[in-house]
């Protein structure tokens, strides 16, 4: 074998423990891709790998070879702080082997898993839009991945101190030099969010980043996989049901079907608190750590 090619392409951005960790995931038996000699020049080809997002945490890319197509995802460690413990944690990490198979049919599937490395299927969708007002077939499914989601109570990670992290966003927002004349700005919007933690109760494992993107559908098969779990936590569901509901902007009907939907999969013996005042609290609890997020970009 050619020393040269243990060595990252000219165009690879990250580091070279993650490109390593990538050869050894296409040279091992759990890769299917007609890509397994190491010195194959379609791991190097740059074409084959086409950016999909660049977020704080990592950078997502689809690697293609003839009828092989997988999801690979880089993880920044530089950016860290700003994930719920400080640190990526993976669902096969934190889930027994039932509570991952309840979950199963909303994932995708992981083929390799290391510190900076996740590689998985490639799920043929687009990400929901916000015609999900639309299509009470896709509410429903989502009110059930959630509901099943939220019944997950056995699980190694400690309840999230949302109070914490709120201060750490604002520390990271006021630290930015851009942000030199916003101080008040910053410090109305953590001081409204800490408001709102009066009903905040983390009993739930809880998917936390569910934007746009992170949704996606599969028009044909009519399923939908939730992906990007970096924020994954011990928290209160309503939040990831207000977020929905904000991020989707669902009118009034499409979220009252959304909530009825999720109260009738919901079946743990805990009761879970989707009152007006507690919506309308998380509601705005969203948009303050959104503020705060955007204000520490």
């Amino acid at each position: 074998m050619n020393s040269i090619k243990q060595l990252p392409p000219y165009w690879w951005k990250h580091s070279s423990f993650a490109w390593n960790d990538i050869n050894n995931f296409f040279t091992s038996s759990e890769c299917s891709c007609d890509t397994k000699d190491k010195d194959s020049e379609e791991h190097f080809n740059e074409d084959n790998w086409l950016p999909i997002s660049t977020g704080r945490s990592n950078a997502s890319y689809r690697f293609s070879v003839n009828q092989c197509k997988l999801f690979i995802q880089i993880t920044n460690w530089s950016n860290t702080q700003f994930l719920p413990y400080e640190k990526v944690s993976s669902l096969e990490e934190t889930l027994s082997t039932d509570e991952y198979v309840t979950l199963s049919p909303w994932l995708v599937d992981t083929f390799f898993q290391s510190k900076e490395v996740r590689i998985q299927e490639w799920f043929e969708s687009e990400s929901l839009d916000l015609s999900l007002n639309r299509n009470k077939n896709i509410i429903e499914m989502l009110a059930k991945s959630l509901a099943n989601l939220h019944q997950i109570e056995s699980t190694e990670l400690p309840s999230f101190d949302l109070e914490r992290h709120l201060i750490r966003y604002q520390k990271i927002a006021l630290s930015k030099e851009k942000n030199s004349g916003l101080k008040r700005e910053i410090n109305i919007c953590l001081n409204n969010a800490i408001l709102t933690l009066q009903t905040y109760k983390p009993s739930s494992l809880c998917h936390y980043d569910l934007n746009l993107h992170n949704i996606l559908l599969n028009k044909n098969k009519l399923k939908i996989k939730i992906v990007d779990w970096e924020y994954v936590c011990m928290g209160d569901p309503v939040l990831d049901v207000t977020a929905i509901i904000n991020n989707f902007e669902l009118k009034k009907e499409s979220e009252e079907y959304f909530i009825s939907s999720y109260r009738q999969h919901f079946n743990r013996s805990t009761k879970i608190d989707l009152s007006n005042k507690k919506l309308s609290d998380m509601k705005l609890l969203n948009l303050y750590i959104l503020q705060l997020w955007e204000y520490g970009q």
